[in-house]
């Protein structure tokens, strides 16, 4: 039988890709400082800037870091003036 982790890598190698970018460090490193600020991931906000880019509703709001109301709640005024 297979474990959890094991089904959930199947799933997520059938489902997603993973994209390399190269970026200037100093542009990479206010990005990671501002997501952590603003208690989102990091692959949120990519994700939402690449589906708003192509012309897509974007399929989830930014993910907050840790899950507690509070920081749902900032996470979503966050994702709420993106746009």
């Amino acid at each position: 039988m297979r474990s959890t982790i094991e089904s959930k890598q199947k799933w997520n190698s059938e489902n997603y890709t993973q994209i390399k970018v190269s970026v200037p460090k100093g542009l990479a490193s206010e990005f990671k400082e501002k997501c952590k600020a603003s208690n989102v991931a990091m692959a949120s906000v990519i994700k939402k800037a690449m589906s708003n880019f192509c012309g897509q509703k974007a399929q989830a709001s930014l993910k907050p870091l840790v899950d507690t109301r509070q920081q749902r709640r900032k996470a979503v005024a966050l994702a709420l003036s993106v746009d």
